[in-house]
């Protein structure tokens, strides 16, 4: 079993999920942190460090932040609730140090350095000096005439490069314009309408009403704005392979 445990695993996600799935970034946050801090208790590990996120801080708070402020105020609302999932694991860490004693917080690499001063108390650990690498100096200034040979150079290979001309396609705008918001009523009809008929199972191409491509999209498009209103479940068990609708 492992000594020391670096705890970076999360469920994260840009802005569309952070605002549209707020139930799902909170509670499958919340559980990974509760499994991973009680396993490390019950395997009596050493030491646990956790990987918080600066968005987890106050939304209006001073800079700079440190980690002392990280309870002041609530954290943006774009991403709250993973916010508030990532400071209970803070809350959490604390708790097992109050109640079991046990090394949860973020203090690895002193931990580390306590143990090699330890068994070698005249030696320092060596940290490596980080070198910011600086342009080499050049052998010779750059001349006119190196510019315009190199512009030459440029100009040749511009000369030798192939030249496709693409015809214009003729693109047919439809002649009426529907409504969207229609279109997912429509479809969503038709999919509780064969559900309540008693079917069990329901697939995309049983749906559309031909091959054509506008009847794919405008089918398409709809069931995609319906599984976001979490109404169906789309699943496709394979690449290409046929596209099942389920009702939620």
């Amino acid at each position: 079993k492992p000594d020391f445990i670096i705890h970076l695993a999360a469920n994260v996600g840009g802005l569309f999920k952070n605002m549209n799935y707020k139930v799902d970034m909170y509670e499958k946050n919340t559980l990974m942190n509760c499994n991973v801090l009680k396993c490390c208790h019950e395997c009596k590990v050493k030491k646990v460090v956790s990987c918080l996120s600066t968005c987890i801080f106050p939304d209006k708070t001073t800079y700079p932040i440190d980690e002392t402020m990280l309870h002041n105020g609530p954290p943006h609302f774009s991403n709250d609730a993973y916010a508030y999932s990532k400071r209970m694991l803070e809350v959490q860490s604390k708790a097992y140090q109050e109640q079991y004693g046990d090394d949860f917080g973020d203090e690895f690499y002193d931990e580390l350095e306590r143990e090699f001063m330890d068994l070698h108390p005249q030696e320092k650990p060596k940290i490596p000096k980080l070198v910011p690498r600086t342009p080499q100096p050049r052998t010779r200034k750059v001349s006119v005439y190196d510019l315009m040979e190199a512009l030459e150079k440029a100009l040749e290979v511009k000369r030798r490069r192939v030249i496709r001309n693409i015809p214009a396609r003729k693109i047919v705008v439809p002649d009426k314009e529907r409504d969207i918001t229609e279109i997912i009523k429509e479809v969503y009809g038709k999919v509780k309408e064969v559900f309540e008929a008693g079917t069990k199972k329901l697939f995309f191409k049983e749906l559309i009403t031909s091959d054509a491509k506008e009847d794919v999209i405008l089918t398409f498009i709809p069931l995609l704005h319906l599984v976001k209103e979490r109404k169906v479940d789309l699943e496709q068990k394979k690449h290409f392979g046929p596209i099942e609708i389920q009702l939620k």
